[in-house]
């Protein structure tokens, strides 16, 4: 009975990603999946997205998932009114474009060996001027970049390196995390996508990992996540290169790399989070927004305005936590307050 329960429950939630593009659509939005070109080391390769605009939006919000993430953790499957944040920003008048990292859905999959944070900085730095310049739908006034863990570190070296960035929101990313906890994960929590069998016809090189199962607990507070959460989670993971990692940890991590952003910041982090929460000087006090901004505070510049929020009771993936609409509601009015409000990239 509980196998035929278990099957039952796959099999719908399954049926229900199909459709992903279309999720957050509503009356007044519409979304389309659509391809980036981007130039990798000399070679011509894409990402792909989807883009949602609820008609009239001067702001799109760039979102990149985390390491093994797609762009289904922004518009999730299950209950879209609570747990899409793609949804919640077009209501709020924004646009977004959720993007698929290397080696996800219809992306390019170049070898794992030509990839790394700082190339994947400059991919997502030639979306911002595609966006900026119509060639991904309309053109956008203002571009806000929105990261998730591994992506927030990419999210922030482009920032750091590039211009044409109206602000940074930084999900999952503290400057101290818990070694062991982070150890564990990398050591035991990933394998090679090609042995998976949802990947096995993508044509993956060893490089490209995807979590093993049960590993993606560590990205929950499994005192709080629904059940159907989980499951869908174990459906929609995904892929990343993880020579994504080494860089991204040496620039982001040990040196101060976030120092140079220079537009508005937001840090969103799980009071919770296993990976980056713990007892400093390793992990980071998460018990509130204060302790966490006097955490991170040294780490950025004035220029950076930076703004902090804690998820009460949240883990590391803050989309699919139960108290999500918080978090959510904190992204669009700083937007709104330190964003909009100043006209964009002057």
């Amino acid at each position: 009975m509980i196998r035929g329960l278990a099957l039952t429950v796959v099999t719908a939630l399954t049926a229900s990603l199909a459709p992903t593009a279309a999720q957050a659509s509503t009356p007044t939005t519409q979304c389309r999946q659509t391809q980036v070109p981007v130039q990798v080391t000399g070679t011509q390769e894409q990402l792909s997205a989807t883009l949602c605009d609820p008609g009239d939006a001067g702001t799109v919000l760039v979102l990149f998932p985390g390491a093994s993430y797609d762009s289904s953790y922004w518009d999730f499957p299950v209950r879209p009114r609570t747990y899409s944040q793609v949804r919640s920003l077009t209501q709020a008048g924004f646009a977004t474009l959720a993007l698929d990292p290397f080696g996800n859905a219809d992306s390019s999959a170049p070898l794992s060996p030509r990839l790394n944070a700082s190339v994947e900085a400059a991919a997502l730095h030639q979306v911002v001027s595609a966006l900026r310049e119509g060639r991904v739908g309309r053109a956008y006034s203002r571009v806000v970049l929105v990261g998730h863990s591994l992506g927030s570190t990419i999210v922030a070296l482009t920032a750091a390196r590039y211009d044409g960035i109206d602000g940074v929101v930084l999900t999952g990313l503290l400057h101290r995390f818990d070694p062991v906890d982070t150890v564990a994960l990398f050591t035991r929590g990933f394998a090679p996508a090609a042995s998976d069998p949802k990947f096995a016809d993508r044509g993956l090189d060893p490089g490209y990992l995807t979590t093993v199962p049960g590993a993606r607990a560590r990205f929950f507070n499994a005192l709080t996540t629904e059940p159907d959460v989980l499951a869908a989670e174990e459906l929609t993971r995904g892929v990343f290169p993880a020579t994504d990692v080494p860089d991204a940890g040496v620039l982001i991590e040990l040196l101060p790399t976030t120092g140079l952003i220079d537009v508005p910041v937001l840090l969103a982090v799980g009071e919770a989070d296993r990976i980056m929460c713990g007892t400093p000087p390793t992990g980071t006090d998460c018990s509130s927004a204060a302790t966490v901004r006097s955490a991170e505070a040294p780490w950025f510049s004035a220029a950076a305005r930076l703004q902090v929020f804690v998820l009460p009771g949240a883990g590391h993936s803050l989309t699919t936590a139960p108290g999500t609409r918080q978090y959510q509601r904190a992204v669009i009015d700083w937007a709104r307050s330190y964003v909009e409000a100043d006209g964009g990239v002057r």
